[in-house]
């Protein structure tokens, strides 16, 4: 923190992105905005949709030791991703850069507070339970380093906070897509384990003394569930505080992160059921009309497969729906705009003096398999390969909707940036 200007001449306070939890919309991160380059996905353009507001900042300044900045805004309940922006003036005027610097922070972590049996006691924050995380997490924090030597001494620990146990083993689905099926809830349970005595109570959810240094906390979670709140107290010295969870589909024991941890007084805001993808460029285009094309006079599937169907010379377009409008045109457009490493063209010239031009598909210890525009695969014996190279353009051609009309181009734009019906 020396290098860094006094917070207080800053203007800009802290920004947090307004976002409901990222398992229901897509989530925006601190310093997304200074981003110059963004991935062609639509999820992207829903995070840069988001709005950021301010938070005023009453009072910031460094601690004598110059090791420690405290802030002090109006309060925050609301489990966002915040930031702290620093004006930085930049060193080199001539770098084009933002004069900014965003500092990341959250509502994670964990309420602690320390008795010491001598009447010495300490309160603050935790990134987690678990001492040997602490350490690492905090490392050159001087304030937890004081906390840390306290759990060698004779007192009590309480530990107070919410755990979010949403898609513990189930990953979350990307934003706008759709599960052909409804998952079963997972049944989480998350273990305590001490080398002290151990006190765990929920009250919203059902708790298990395993012994006297060891408890369990049972839930059923559904999609959309709140974090459960829960207290730890132990007896202290300690050096351990173990805590991990499994599901009823898989009884291995595994760690949780400090993800899960919310402080007590955080609130994540609930989403919404869904997102509805309105792309006005194919406003009026027939994704049906839009297949027979695929399959037909534009003959993409000659080297892309889609849902399946079509031939593994190029990228699998089965993803397209959740990408943007413009990327994919761009794509069509200009093939060597961004050529996906998994379908790099290679040629390959044999000892025969024959050559073969295609993506690799398939290889063993004797053998290399090449697809060919068209979708012919060709077996060559890696004996009989005298050279081979990458080359620097697709195998697409440049100006393949030339020949379409503006309709038929909006038709094959819908197929490909539509979900089937009923998927």
């Amino acid at each position: 923190m020396d290098r860094i200007r006094p917070p207080a001449r800053s203007r800009r306070g802290i920004r947090p992105r307004r976002a409901p939890p990222p398992r229901r919309r897509p989530a925006s991160s601190v310093a997304d905005r200074l981003e110059s380059i963004r991935p062609g996905y639509e999820v992207v353009r829903f995070q840069q949709d988001q709005p950021r507001f301010a938070i005023p900042v009453k009072s910031a300044a460094l601690s004598d030791a110059r090791r420690r900045l405290r802030v002090t805004t109006a309060p925050r309940t609301a489990a966002f991703a915040y930031a702290i922006t620093l004006d930085t003036p930049r060193a080199d005027p001539g770098i084009p850069q933002i004069d900014a610097i965003d500092l990341a922070f959250d509502l994670g972590g964990i309420e602690a507070r320390w008795r010491g049996d001598d009447g010495s006691a300490w309160d603050g924050w935790l990134p987690h339970p678990d001492p040997a995380a602490i350490r690492e997490f905090t490392r050159g924090s001087a304030s937890h380093q004081g906390a840390l030597a306290h759990l060698t001494q004779p007192g009590r620990l309480t530990l107070r906070a919410k755990l979010d146990l949403a898609h513990l083993l189930h990953p979350a689905v990307q934003p706008g897509a759709k599960l052909g099926y409804t998952p079963v809830p997972e049944t989480a349970t998350v273990r305590w384990e001490c080398d002290a005595e151990l006190r765990l109570t929920s009250p919203d959810a059902e708790v298990r003394a395993e012994s006297a240094t060891a408890a369990t906390l049972h839930k059923t979670v559904a999609e959309g569930s709140a974090p459960v709140a829960f207290e730890v107290e132990v007896a202290t010295p300690i050096q351990r505080l173990d805590v991990a969870f499994h599901t009823a589909e898989d009884a291995r024991l595994r760690p949780l992160g400090t993800k899960r941890f919310l402080l007590p007084f955080a609130v994540p805001l609930k989403g919404e059921s869904g997102i509805e993808r309105v792309i006005p460029e194919i406003a009026g285009g027939d994704p049906a009309r839009g297949k027979a094309l695929y399959f037909g006079k534009a003959a993409c599937f000659t080297c892309h497969t889609i849902r399946g169907e079509g031939s593994a010379v190029g990228p699998d377009l089965s993803n397209t729906p959740h990408r943007d409008y413009a990327s994919v045109l761009r794509d069509i457009i200009d093939p060597n705009a961004a050529i996906n490493p998994d379908a790099v063209a290679y040629e390959f010239t044999l000892r025969s003096g024959a050559t073969a031009i295609g993506t690799r598909v398939g290889e063993s210890a004797t053998e290399i398999k090449v697809a060919a525009p068209g979708g012919a695969v060709a077996s060559l014996k890696k004996s009989e390969i005298a050279a081979s190279q990458a080359l620097p353009n697709s195998l697409m051609p440049p100006g393949l909707l030339q020949s379409l009309s503006e309709a038929e181009v909006k038709d094959l734009m819908a197929f490909l940036l539509t979900e089937p019906a009923g998927e």
